[in-house]
Protein backbone atom coordinates (compact mmCIF):
# COMPACT_ATOMS: atom_id res chain seq x y z
CA UNK A 1 0.00 0.00 0.00
CA UNK A 2 2.91 2.63 0.72
CA UNK A 3 4.52 1.71 -2.71
CA UNK A 4 1.38 2.25 -4.18
CA UNK A 5 1.10 6.30 -2.55
CA UNK A 6 4.83 6.43 -3.19
CA UNK A 7 4.78 5.91 -6.77
CA UNK A 8 1.30 7.78 -7.23
CA UNK A 9 3.26 10.93 -5.38
CA UNK A 10 6.10 10.67 -7.73
CA UNK A 11 3.76 10.92 -11.12
CA UNK A 12 2.10 13.71 -9.45
CA UNK A 13 5.25 15.90 -8.89
CA UNK A 14 6.42 14.53 -12.51
CA UNK A 15 3.25 16.19 -14.07
CA UNK A 16 3.87 19.53 -12.61
CA UNK A 17 7.29 19.62 -13.09
CA UNK A 18 6.60 20.09 -17.05
CA UNK A 19 4.39 22.78 -16.43
CA UNK A 20 7.38 25.00 -15.10
CA UNK A 21 7.24 28.59 -17.26
CA UNK A 22 10.24 29.10 -16.61
CA UNK A 23 12.03 26.30 -18.70
CA UNK A 24 9.03 26.74 -21.48
CA UNK A 25 9.50 30.75 -21.46
CA UNK A 26 12.87 31.65 -21.17
CA UNK A 27 15.65 30.51 -23.60
CA UNK A 28 19.04 32.33 -22.91
CA UNK A 29 21.51 32.38 -25.98
CA UNK A 30 25.49 33.41 -25.90
CA UNK A 31 25.77 35.42 -29.81
CA UNK A 32 29.34 35.49 -30.28
CA UNK A 33 30.61 38.53 -32.05
CA UNK A 34 34.32 36.90 -32.90
CA UNK A 35 32.55 36.05 -36.23
CA UNK A 36 29.53 36.84 -37.83
CA UNK A 37 27.11 33.87 -37.17
CA UNK A 38 23.44 33.77 -37.79
CA UNK A 39 21.18 32.30 -35.63
CA UNK A 40 17.32 31.57 -35.26
CA UNK A 41 15.28 32.05 -32.19
CA UNK A 42 11.95 30.15 -31.92
CA UNK A 43 11.10 30.28 -28.67
CA UNK A 44 8.81 27.12 -27.24
CA UNK A 45 5.70 26.91 -25.56
CA UNK A 46 4.03 24.42 -23.38
CA UNK A 47 2.03 26.22 -20.70
CA UNK A 48 -0.56 24.32 -19.80
CA UNK A 49 -4.38 25.35 -20.00
CA UNK A 50 -3.83 25.08 -16.14
CA UNK A 51 -1.15 27.81 -15.66
CA UNK A 52 -1.92 30.86 -13.45
CA UNK A 53 -3.56 34.00 -15.50
CA UNK A 54 0.97 35.64 -14.58
CA UNK A 55 2.10 32.52 -16.09
CA UNK A 56 0.32 33.26 -19.11
CA UNK A 57 1.41 37.07 -19.28
CA UNK A 58 4.93 35.71 -18.91
CA UNK A 59 4.43 33.60 -22.29
CA UNK A 60 4.03 36.11 -24.09
CA UNK A 61 7.39 37.55 -24.16
CA UNK A 62 10.87 35.49 -24.76
CA UNK A 63 14.03 36.14 -23.41
CA UNK A 64 17.13 36.87 -25.20
CA UNK A 65 20.54 36.96 -23.06
CA UNK A 66 23.66 38.15 -24.59
CA UNK A 67 26.32 36.96 -21.80
CA UNK A 68 28.86 38.50 -24.29
CA UNK A 69 27.66 41.90 -24.97
CA UNK A 70 26.33 41.67 -21.33
CA UNK A 71 22.85 42.92 -22.20
CA UNK A 72 19.28 41.21 -23.11
CA UNK A 73 15.68 41.83 -24.78
CA UNK A 74 12.56 40.28 -24.77
CA UNK A 75 10.69 39.31 -28.02
CA UNK A 76 6.96 38.52 -28.60
CA UNK A 77 6.53 34.71 -29.13
CA UNK A 78 4.05 35.66 -31.80
CA UNK A 79 7.71 36.45 -33.45
CA UNK A 80 8.55 32.57 -33.44
CA UNK A 81 10.16 31.55 -36.52
CA UNK A 82 9.87 35.31 -38.20
CA UNK A 83 13.16 36.93 -36.73
CA UNK A 84 17.18 36.16 -37.44
CA UNK A 85 20.24 37.43 -34.73
CA UNK A 86 22.87 38.19 -36.39
CA UNK A 87 26.45 38.60 -34.28
CA UNK A 88 28.91 41.52 -35.90
CA UNK A 89 31.86 43.15 -35.01
CA UNK A 90 30.21 45.79 -33.00
CA UNK A 91 26.84 44.11 -31.37
CA UNK A 92 23.93 42.80 -33.04
CA UNK A 93 21.50 42.82 -36.43
CA UNK A 94 17.97 41.97 -36.06
CA UNK A 95 16.50 41.09 -39.02
CA UNK A 96 12.75 39.85 -40.32
CA UNK A 97 13.10 36.48 -41.93
CA UNK A 98 11.08 36.27 -44.96
CA UNK A 99 12.11 32.54 -46.08
CA UNK A 100 15.06 30.51 -45.76
CA UNK A 101 17.46 33.28 -48.06
CA UNK A 102 15.57 36.21 -47.98
CA UNK A 103 15.58 38.69 -44.61
CA UNK A 104 14.47 42.59 -44.23
CA UNK A 105 16.43 44.53 -41.40
CA UNK A 106 14.66 45.60 -38.44
CA UNK A 107 17.31 47.04 -35.92
CA UNK A 108 20.50 47.13 -34.51
CA UNK A 109 22.36 47.23 -31.28
CA UNK A 110 25.86 48.61 -31.73
CA UNK A 111 28.84 49.31 -28.69
CA UNK A 112 30.49 52.49 -29.72
CA UNK A 113 33.27 54.83 -27.41
CA UNK A 114 31.30 57.77 -26.14
CA UNK A 115 33.18 60.02 -28.13
CA UNK A 116 31.81 58.29 -31.21
CA UNK A 117 27.96 58.04 -29.58
CA UNK A 118 28.69 61.93 -29.08
CA UNK A 119 29.26 62.28 -32.97
CA UNK A 120 26.85 59.91 -33.99
CA UNK A 121 23.53 61.31 -31.74
CA UNK A 122 23.76 64.68 -33.66
CA UNK A 123 23.00 62.58 -36.90
CA UNK A 124 19.80 61.90 -34.89
CA UNK A 125 20.06 58.14 -36.65
CA UNK A 126 20.93 56.47 -33.34
CA UNK A 127 19.31 56.20 -29.72
CA UNK A 128 21.17 55.49 -26.21
CA UNK A 129 20.25 52.40 -24.35
CA UNK A 130 22.76 51.96 -22.08
CA UNK A 131 26.27 52.51 -20.91
CA UNK A 132 29.43 50.73 -19.85
CA UNK A 133 33.22 50.79 -19.38
CA UNK A 134 33.04 54.73 -20.90
CA UNK A 135 31.04 52.86 -24.02
CA UNK A 136 27.40 53.22 -24.78
CA UNK A 137 24.96 50.54 -26.44
CA UNK A 138 23.15 52.13 -29.15
CA UNK A 139 20.19 51.53 -31.27
CA UNK A 140 20.40 51.90 -34.99
CA UNK A 141 17.15 52.86 -36.70
CA UNK A 142 14.89 51.70 -39.43
CA UNK A 143 16.84 51.54 -42.70
CA UNK A 144 13.84 51.29 -44.62
CA UNK A 145 11.12 48.82 -46.38
CA UNK A 146 13.04 46.48 -47.93
CA UNK A 147 10.64 45.24 -49.64
CA UNK A 148 7.97 46.48 -51.94
CA UNK A 149 4.75 47.82 -50.98
CA UNK A 150 3.06 45.92 -53.85
CA UNK A 151 5.25 43.24 -55.28
CA UNK A 152 5.73 41.54 -52.54
CA UNK A 153 2.68 42.79 -50.14
CA UNK A 154 3.04 39.68 -47.63
CA UNK A 155 6.29 40.34 -46.92
CA UNK A 156 5.77 44.24 -46.37
CA UNK A 157 3.05 44.02 -44.17
CA UNK A 158 4.65 41.52 -42.06
CA UNK A 159 7.92 43.34 -41.92
CA UNK A 160 5.79 46.57 -40.94
CA UNK A 161 3.91 45.29 -38.48
CA UNK A 162 7.82 43.86 -36.34
CA UNK A 163 8.93 46.89 -37.40
CA UNK A 164 6.04 48.70 -35.47
CA UNK A 165 6.90 46.28 -32.24
CA UNK A 166 10.49 47.18 -32.42
CA UNK A 167 10.12 49.78 -30.61
CA UNK A 168 8.76 48.01 -27.25
CA UNK A 169 11.01 45.34 -27.46
CA UNK A 170 13.52 48.10 -27.43
CA UNK A 171 11.75 49.09 -24.22
CA UNK A 172 12.63 45.48 -22.98
CA UNK A 173 16.66 46.39 -22.90
CA UNK A 174 18.13 45.34 -19.78
CA UNK A 175 21.57 45.56 -18.77
CA UNK A 176 23.16 42.12 -17.47
CA UNK A 177 26.14 41.62 -14.73
CA UNK A 178 27.56 39.21 -17.22
CA UNK A 179 29.66 40.25 -20.03
CA UNK A 180 33.25 40.11 -21.46
CA UNK A 181 35.94 42.38 -20.49
CA UNK A 182 38.00 41.51 -23.79
CA UNK A 183 35.22 42.95 -25.78
CA UNK A 184 35.61 46.70 -24.65
CA UNK A 185 39.23 46.16 -25.79
CA UNK A 186 38.71 45.46 -29.55
CA UNK A 187 35.64 47.79 -29.19
CA UNK A 188 38.36 50.43 -28.33
CA UNK A 189 40.68 49.20 -31.30
CA UNK A 190 38.03 49.55 -33.91
CA UNK A 191 37.00 53.39 -32.62
CA UNK A 192 40.61 54.19 -32.87
CA UNK A 193 40.11 54.48 -36.84
CA UNK A 194 37.36 58.15 -36.50
CA UNK A 195 40.13 58.96 -33.84
CA UNK A 196 42.80 59.00 -36.19
CA UNK A 197 41.10 61.17 -38.93
CA UNK A 198 40.02 63.93 -35.89
CA UNK A 199 43.72 64.05 -34.92
CA UNK A 200 44.83 64.99 -38.97
CA UNK A 201 42.03 67.61 -38.79
CA UNK A 202 39.86 66.05 -40.60
CA UNK A 203 36.12 66.72 -39.53
CA UNK A 204 32.63 64.40 -39.26
CA UNK A 205 30.00 65.24 -41.71
CA UNK A 206 27.23 64.84 -39.35
CA UNK A 207 24.33 65.24 -40.90
CA UNK A 208 25.30 62.76 -43.63
CA UNK A 209 25.72 59.51 -41.19
CA UNK A 210 24.20 56.75 -42.07
CA UNK A 211 22.97 52.81 -41.35
CA UNK A 212 23.13 50.62 -44.06
CA UNK A 213 22.91 47.05 -44.76
CA UNK A 214 24.87 45.74 -47.70
CA UNK A 215 24.40 42.71 -49.39
CA UNK A 216 26.97 39.76 -48.25
CA UNK A 217 29.05 42.56 -46.02
CA UNK A 218 26.54 42.84 -43.54
CA UNK A 219 25.20 46.20 -41.59
CA UNK A 220 27.63 49.05 -41.79
CA UNK A 221 27.66 52.71 -40.63
CA UNK A 222 29.02 55.12 -43.35
CA UNK A 223 30.43 58.04 -41.68
CA UNK A 224 32.44 60.45 -44.21
CA UNK A 225 34.77 63.09 -42.46
CA UNK A 226 36.09 65.77 -44.97
CA UNK A 227 39.05 68.43 -44.32
CA UNK A 228 39.37 72.13 -45.92
CA UNK A 229 42.33 73.82 -47.19
CA UNK A 230 45.07 72.80 -49.27
CA UNK A 231 45.82 69.36 -48.26
CA UNK A 232 48.53 66.60 -49.35
CA UNK A 233 46.25 63.89 -48.82
CA UNK A 234 42.23 63.80 -50.61
CA UNK A 235 40.20 65.72 -48.18
CA UNK A 236 37.72 63.38 -48.32
CA UNK A 237 37.16 59.35 -46.58
CA UNK A 238 33.86 57.17 -45.75
CA UNK A 239 34.64 55.03 -42.54
CA UNK A 240 32.81 52.11 -43.34
CA UNK A 241 31.80 50.54 -39.06
CA UNK A 242 30.19 47.35 -37.92
CA UNK A 243 31.66 44.98 -40.06
CA UNK A 244 34.40 42.34 -39.54
CA UNK A 245 37.07 45.29 -39.90
CA UNK A 246 36.46 48.92 -40.64
CA UNK A 247 36.82 50.12 -44.53
CA UNK A 248 38.38 53.09 -45.32
CA UNK A 249 37.19 54.75 -48.96
CA UNK A 250 39.34 57.39 -50.25
CA UNK A 251 38.73 59.05 -53.86
CA UNK A 252 41.62 57.99 -56.29
CA UNK A 253 42.54 61.56 -57.55
CA UNK A 254 46.32 62.54 -59.02
CA UNK A 255 47.71 65.50 -56.76
CA UNK A 256 47.21 69.05 -57.05
CA UNK A 257 43.47 68.26 -56.39
CA UNK A 258 41.41 71.42 -55.92
CA UNK A 259 40.17 72.50 -52.70
CA UNK A 260 37.21 70.47 -50.65
CA UNK A 261 34.58 72.97 -50.27
CA UNK A 262 31.24 71.07 -49.05
CA UNK A 263 29.52 67.80 -48.92
CA UNK A 264 26.16 67.55 -50.37
CA UNK A 265 24.76 64.59 -50.80
CA UNK A 266 25.32 60.94 -50.10
CA UNK A 267 23.05 57.89 -51.47
CA UNK A 268 22.94 54.17 -51.39
CA UNK A 269 21.96 52.65 -54.55
CA UNK A 270 22.50 50.23 -56.74
CA UNK A 271 23.65 52.13 -59.61
CA UNK A 272 24.19 49.48 -62.28
CA UNK A 273 21.10 47.79 -61.76
CA UNK A 274 21.68 47.04 -65.61
CA UNK A 275 24.75 44.98 -65.27
CA UNK A 276 26.07 41.33 -63.85
CA UNK A 277 26.01 42.57 -60.53
CA UNK A 278 23.32 43.89 -60.07
CA UNK A 279 20.91 43.48 -56.94
CA UNK A 280 23.89 44.91 -54.77
CA UNK A 281 24.03 47.98 -53.15
CA UNK A 282 26.35 50.93 -54.08
CA UNK A 283 27.88 54.11 -52.25
CA UNK A 284 27.08 57.47 -54.14
CA UNK A 285 29.04 60.44 -53.13
CA UNK A 286 28.47 64.12 -54.38
CA UNK A 287 30.88 66.55 -53.07
CA UNK A 288 31.82 70.42 -53.64
CA UNK A 289 35.06 71.62 -54.71
CA UNK A 290 36.70 75.16 -55.18
CA UNK A 291 40.27 76.42 -57.53
CA UNK A 292 40.79 78.99 -55.15
CA UNK A 293 42.34 80.60 -58.09
CA UNK A 294 41.35 82.61 -61.59
CA UNK A 295 37.57 83.85 -62.09
CA UNK A 296 35.77 81.31 -61.08
CA UNK A 297 38.49 80.23 -58.30
CA UNK A 298 35.66 80.66 -55.47
CA UNK A 299 32.68 79.15 -57.40
CA UNK A 300 32.07 75.62 -56.25
CA UNK A 301 32.08 73.06 -58.75
CA UNK A 302 30.94 68.89 -58.08
CA UNK A 303 32.83 66.06 -58.02
CA UNK A 304 30.95 62.44 -58.42
CA UNK A 305 32.62 59.47 -56.11
CA UNK A 306 31.23 56.13 -56.66
CA UNK A 307 31.96 52.86 -55.01
CA UNK A 308 30.65 49.54 -56.13
CA UNK A 309 29.82 46.40 -53.91
CA UNK A 310 31.99 44.25 -55.35
CA UNK A 311 29.69 41.05 -54.33
CA UNK A 312 32.97 39.72 -52.28
CA UNK A 313 32.63 42.01 -49.20
CA UNK A 314 34.37 44.88 -50.33
CA UNK A 315 33.93 48.12 -52.29
CA UNK A 316 35.52 49.44 -55.04
CA UNK A 317 35.73 52.74 -57.17
CA UNK A 318 34.76 53.09 -60.76
CA UNK A 319 36.44 56.10 -61.96
CA UNK A 320 35.59 55.11 -65.52
CA UNK A 321 31.82 55.71 -64.49
CA UNK A 322 32.86 58.66 -62.64
CA UNK A 323 34.73 60.07 -65.53
CA UNK A 324 31.47 58.86 -68.30
CA UNK A 325 29.18 60.71 -65.79
CA UNK A 326 31.46 64.16 -65.50
CA UNK A 327 32.22 64.34 -68.96
CA UNK A 328 28.08 63.96 -69.96
CA UNK A 329 27.62 66.35 -67.77
CA UNK A 330 26.50 69.89 -69.06
CA UNK A 331 25.85 71.65 -65.34
CA UNK A 332 28.67 72.99 -63.13
CA UNK A 333 27.05 71.47 -60.01
CA UNK A 334 25.19 67.69 -59.60
CA UNK A 335 22.15 66.09 -57.77
CA UNK A 336 21.99 62.85 -57.17
CA UNK A 337 19.10 62.39 -59.56
CA UNK A 338 21.61 63.96 -62.41
CA UNK A 339 23.92 61.40 -60.91
CA UNK A 340 21.74 58.36 -61.58
CA UNK A 341 20.61 59.61 -64.64
CA UNK A 342 23.79 60.20 -66.42
CA UNK A 343 25.00 56.75 -65.28
CA UNK A 344 22.62 55.28 -67.37
CA UNK A 345 23.73 53.28 -70.41
CA UNK A 346 23.12 54.56 -73.93
CA UNK A 347 23.61 53.28 -77.66
CA UNK A 348 27.11 53.61 -79.02
CA UNK A 349 25.50 53.39 -82.27
CA UNK A 350 24.46 57.09 -81.73
CA UNK A 351 28.06 58.06 -81.95
CA UNK A 352 28.26 57.92 -85.79
CA UNK A 353 28.87 60.93 -87.25
CA UNK A 354 31.01 63.85 -87.44
CA UNK A 355 32.55 65.36 -83.95
CA UNK A 356 34.94 68.59 -83.66
CA UNK A 357 37.26 68.96 -80.82
CA UNK A 358 35.31 71.81 -78.50
CA UNK A 359 38.58 73.84 -78.34
CA UNK A 360 39.03 74.04 -81.74
CA UNK A 361 39.63 78.00 -83.38
CA UNK A 362 40.79 78.92 -86.24
CA UNK A 363 44.56 78.21 -85.79
CA UNK A 364 44.58 74.68 -84.62
CA UNK A 365 41.29 72.43 -85.54
CA UNK A 366 40.94 68.69 -84.78
CA UNK A 367 37.92 66.79 -86.42
CA UNK A 368 36.89 63.19 -85.53
CA UNK A 369 34.36 61.11 -88.11
CA UNK A 370 33.21 57.93 -86.92
CA UNK A 371 31.71 56.36 -90.01
CA UNK A 372 30.61 53.14 -88.71
CA UNK A 373 30.17 51.05 -84.85
CA UNK A 374 30.08 47.27 -85.04
CA UNK A 375 31.29 43.93 -83.71
CA UNK A 376 32.94 45.68 -81.30
CA UNK A 377 34.72 48.25 -83.65
CA UNK A 378 34.80 51.60 -84.30
CA UNK A 379 35.87 53.19 -88.12
CA UNK A 380 37.00 56.55 -87.04
CA UNK A 381 39.30 59.50 -89.48
CA UNK A 382 40.81 62.02 -87.89
CA UNK A 383 41.66 65.40 -89.55
CA UNK A 384 43.40 68.76 -87.76
CA UNK A 385 46.06 71.21 -88.05
CA UNK A 386 48.00 73.82 -86.30
CA UNK A 387 48.75 76.88 -87.73
CA UNK A 388 52.45 78.26 -86.46
CA UNK A 389 52.48 81.83 -86.05
CA UNK A 390 48.48 82.37 -86.04
CA UNK A 391 47.74 84.85 -88.16
CA UNK A 392 50.98 85.11 -89.63
CA UNK A 393 51.90 81.68 -90.16
CA UNK A 394 48.26 81.57 -92.07
CA UNK A 395 49.36 84.03 -94.53
CA UNK A 396 52.31 82.27 -95.57
CA UNK A 397 51.05 78.93 -95.01
CA UNK A 398 52.61 77.63 -92.19
CA UNK A 399 50.51 74.76 -91.18
CA UNK A 400 51.28 71.42 -89.83
CA UNK A 401 48.35 68.78 -90.27
CA UNK A 402 47.71 64.78 -89.25
CA UNK A 403 45.01 62.88 -90.50
CA UNK A 404 44.73 59.08 -89.46
CA UNK A 405 42.02 56.59 -90.68
CA UNK A 406 42.00 53.82 -88.62
CA UNK A 407 40.45 50.84 -86.83
CA UNK A 408 39.91 51.33 -82.87
CA UNK A 409 38.70 48.52 -80.73
CA UNK A 410 35.28 49.01 -78.41
CA UNK A 411 35.29 47.62 -74.53
CA UNK A 412 32.02 49.44 -73.14
CA UNK A 413 32.45 52.48 -73.46
CA UNK A 414 35.86 53.14 -74.54
CA UNK A 415 37.73 52.65 -77.40
CA UNK A 416 41.20 51.96 -78.62
CA UNK A 417 43.59 52.34 -81.45
CA UNK A 418 47.20 51.08 -80.90
CA UNK A 419 49.34 51.36 -83.94
CA UNK A 420 51.27 48.13 -85.55
CA UNK A 421 54.44 50.18 -86.27
CA UNK A 422 55.31 52.22 -84.04
CA UNK A 423 54.48 53.66 -80.29
CA UNK A 424 51.33 55.37 -80.82
CA UNK A 425 47.84 55.08 -78.90
CA UNK A 426 44.29 56.55 -79.29
CA UNK A 427 41.80 56.28 -76.51
CA UNK A 428 38.07 57.48 -77.01
CA UNK A 429 36.50 57.89 -73.49
CA UNK A 430 32.14 57.98 -74.95
CA UNK A 431 30.17 60.05 -72.54
CA UNK A 432 26.40 60.11 -73.13
CA UNK A 433 25.50 63.73 -74.39
CA UNK A 434 27.02 63.23 -77.98
CA UNK A 435 30.54 64.02 -76.18
CA UNK A 436 33.43 61.76 -76.05
CA UNK A 437 37.19 62.49 -75.13
CA UNK A 438 40.29 61.91 -76.93
CA UNK A 439 43.85 60.65 -75.39
CA UNK A 440 47.13 60.54 -77.52
CA UNK A 441 50.20 58.43 -76.02
CA UNK A 442 53.48 57.79 -77.55
CA UNK A 443 55.07 59.20 -80.41
CA UNK A 444 52.72 61.47 -82.36
CA UNK A 445 51.06 60.33 -85.36
CA UNK A 446 51.06 64.06 -86.38
CA UNK A 447 52.72 66.81 -87.35
CA UNK A 448 54.69 69.23 -85.04
CA UNK A 449 52.12 70.86 -82.38
CA UNK A 450 49.33 68.83 -84.17
CA UNK A 451 47.34 67.02 -81.22
CA UNK A 452 43.98 65.52 -80.95
CA UNK A 453 43.90 65.43 -77.35
CA UNK A 454 40.73 67.01 -76.23
CA UNK A 455 36.68 66.50 -75.71
CA UNK A 456 34.99 66.58 -78.99
CA UNK A 457 31.07 67.32 -79.82
CA UNK A 458 28.67 66.36 -82.69
CA UNK A 459 28.66 68.92 -85.39
CA UNK A 460 25.45 70.85 -85.45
Amino acid sequence: MWKLVVVILFIIVSGCGSGNPESATRNSVESSTQAPQLSTLEPTSTTSAQDTKANAQQSKDFLYENKKLGFSLSFPTSWQGKYLIEDSAYGIVISFKANAEQTGYLRGIRIVSKDTWNTYKEAGFFRFLGERNGYVYIENSSLGAPFDSKGDKKNFDAWTKMQEQMADVLKTFQMLPEYEEGIFNKMRTMNLTIDRFKERGYKVEEKQIFARKFEDIGELTVTPVTKLGNNKDFPLSLILTGGKKDIVLTPNRKDGHAMFSSFEAISFKDIDDYSLKSGYTDIIVIANFITGGGQDGAKPFSDVFIFKNDTWGNFIEDTILENRIMGSSTSRTLTVKQVLDLAKPFDMKNFVGNFTKISSNEYDKSQINIESISDGKIKFAVDAFHVNGRAKGAETGNVNVGNIEEIATLDGYIATYKADDFDFELTFEFFGNDTFEVTAKGRSAFGANVSANGVYKRDL
